[in-house]
């Protein structure tokens, strides 16, 4: 059982944020300066739209429908990535734990090249991030066994099969979240960045607004500096690049010689991007914004109502987030 009252149980889900975001930045160097975005995100929520949702009934309204009419859509579908998600993601750290062993294994045995020995010895996380399918490249076959040779080339084959698997889950999830929650927090957090800013309100305020058509309104309306420029207005374009190609048939695909996902979004130029800024970029979106957005409206509002539709997120916040999956 969760002994903290909702406001509390969601307020420290947010702020989880910044430990995820550390932990990613450790994991691999290509995700330096992660922490730096996710702070300006959690500083914003937490000095911007948490304090508009509790003072300004306008901003409070939008939280009150979010919480009563729209949440529910996030959780079921948060619900459905996650059972593909955690699935691709346990497979994954299997395999990372067995490839971390060989490597072990391989380095007593002097199997490993000098580069991949050096790495070991300063006990470095580089190589922990290394894709599976990489593997061969740090080992040093001639001095292996046949019996290892034969667990290395097996390691690589199945993370062959199961690296286009995992790029295909955040792809979906990337698509979901885009298309189902993003809208639906951006109808609270658009009415504080019109506060904020001190802009008029207008009709369509009162609706959910088609997510392409409004990353329009924020390259419009945010300034260079904005905590949610890099996203809204920096990556839009990449944005719906990403969410056209989650609906073709043969839009995406994978190069592991190269590292790199290939986006074609027909009239436009095929885009060619690293996988861990792929799956930055994911992140940046879909974690750090939509997830942990949602939680610090929630926190915010929950502290408010502290009544029947408190009660109702929390039952459904619970079967979507069970206390010892987080």
């Amino acid at each position: 059982m969760r002994e903290n009252s909702p406001p509390q149980i969601f307020r420290r889900d947010f702020d989880m944020i910044l430990i995820e975001a550390k932990r990613q930045e450790q994991l691999h160097p290509a995700n330096k300066g992660e922490y730096d975005l996710a702070k300006e995100l959690h500083v914003y929520f937490d000095q911007v739209v948490v304090p508009l949702i509790k003072n300004d009934p306008w901003v409070f309204e939008a939280a009150s429908r979010f919480a009563s009419e729209y949440v529910l859509d996030c959780f079921r579908c948060w619900r459905l990535g996650n059972e593909e998600i955690v699935k691709q993601q346990q497979r994954l750290h299997d395999q990372q734990r067995i490839i971390k062993d060989l490597l072990a294994r391989a380095y007593r045995a002097g199997g490993v090249t000098s580069q991949t020995r050096a790495s070991l010895e300063r006990a470095t996380q580089q190589l922990l991030a290394v894709k599976g399918s990489d593997l061969l490249d740090l080992l040093d076959l001639s001095k292996l066994s046949r019996k290892m040779q034969a667990e290395a080339h097996r390691l690589v084959a199945e993370a062959r099969d199961h690296e286009p698997l995992q790029l295909l889950a955040s792809l979906r999830a990337f698509r979901d979240a885009y298309e189902t929650v993003l809208p639906r927090l951006m109808y609270v957090v658009r009415r504080a960045i019109k506060v904020e800013l001190g802009l008029p309100k207008t009709r369509s305020d009162t609706r959910l607004l088609n997510p392409s058509q409004s990353l329009s309104w924020y390259k419009d309306h945010l300034p260079n500096g904005h905590a949610l420029h890099p996203l809204l207005v920096t990556l839009a374009d990449y944005y719906k690049r990403v969410r056209n190609v989650s609906s073709h048939h043969q839009g995406f695909s994978w190069h592991p010689e190269s590292n790199q996902v290939w986006l074609y979004d027909p009239p436009k130029p095929l885009l060619k991007v690293d996988v861990y800024e792929f799956q930055q970029r994911y992140r940046y979106l879909v974690v750090y914004l939509c997830d942990y957005g949602t939680r610090g409206v929630l926190a915010a509002y929950c502290e408010c109502e502290r009544g029947l539709i408190t009660d109702r997120l929390l039952k459904e916040y619970e079967k979507t987030f069970p206390e010892e999956s987080l």
